[in-house]
């Protein structure tokens, strides 16, 4: 569940607390997270959410950091309900957990996911800031169209990412003292973590793709992340292969029952070992989406 302040474990300065009313006041409002790497976005994120759930406010957040997820496994951006803050609301598959790489598919899946929600709408981001993460957060205002900015840290590639956009209006935040820099290999586990969950209670299904060119299936390997698309183009899951017959261009494929009614299977670009720790794909991406010609859940023997 979504925490309250007491929970979020920080100890929240009061400039955030003055915020959370200010913001909380501006009924509808769109607010876009941003700062650099550990610098509270997250918390903030928690403890914004926590506020709206005490003044039974409608909100929602969207998790567009597609490597350290509020919500969610990662490689997608995800969204959840204050209302029903356990329950994972929807998904877009973005098939990495690097912004960049990623970057057309994080603003696509941004974009999609914010509907029409109404109440406080809270958009959270990466940490990425200068060069392409400049690029990729200007690429996300555009498509998200906030009513405001809450810009949390001091940084110079964040200063300028506000200067590009000094038509919004902006709440300056400060780090609050408990933040702390994690590791590489801290977010490597926390990711790990994140997708164990997901797949925790996923089961094997036996899929059947229909490439338009046998050379199509190259692109699929073992162990190879996927998404899969619902008949309305919805993404809906996500899998991984562990088994593929390119001939018959069958794969044995864990996903959670939401993948039953998948009818396009959406190739990523990573790949896990056993532990789900995980590494580029090895294969070129050919082709975008494959058509679903038959799915069905293995048969334990």
């Amino acid at each position: 569940m979504i925490p309250h302040w007491r929970s979020v474990g920080l100890d929240i300065p009061d400039e955030w607390k003055a915020a959370a009313d200010l913001i909380l006041r501006r009924q509808p409002i769109t607010a876009m997270v941003l700062g650099p790497v550990d610098a509270g976005k997250s918390s903030l994120c928690r403890a914004l959410l926590a506020s709206a759930a005490r003044e039974q406010l409608k909100a929602r957040l969207i998790d567009s950091d597609v490597g350290q997820k509020l919500v969610g496994p990662p490689a997608a951006v995800t969204a959840a309900d204050v209302q029903t803050p356990a329950q994972l609301a929807a998904l877009a598959f973005v098939g990495t957990t690097n912004p960049i790489a990623g970057f057309a598919r994080v603003v696509r899946g941004t974009r999609h996911l914010l509907g029409s929600a109404g109440g406080l709408t809270l958009v959270n981001t990466s940490g990425a800031l200068a060069g392409p993460g400049r690029r990729l957060k200007a690429a996300k205002i555009a498509a998200v169209r906030p009513s405001c900015l809450v810009a949390i840290g001091q940084d110079p590639d964040l200063d300028q990412v506000l200067r590009d956009h000094a038509s919004l209006p902006v709440i300056r935040l400060s780090t609050p003292p408990g933040a702390r820099r994690k590791t590489r290999s801290e977010r490597q586990k926390e990711r790990e973590t994140a997708f164990r969950r997901y797949f925790a209670d996923a089961e094997e299904w036996s899929i059947d793709v229909s490439p338009a060119l046998p050379a199509d299936t190259a692109s699929l390997e073992t162990g190879l992340l996927v998404g899969l698309r619902d008949v309305r183009g919805e993404d809906i899951a996500l899998g991984v292969i562990l088994d593929l017959n390119p001939e018959l261009k069958s794969l044995l494929v864990l996903c959670p029952d939401k993948c039953a009614k998948a009818v396009s299977l959406v190739p990523g670009m990573l790949r896990f070992d056993d532990h789900f720790h995980e590494t580029r794909a090895s294969n070129a991406v050919t082709r975008s989406e494959f058509p679903i010609s038959r799915i069905a859940k293995k048969r334990e023997r």
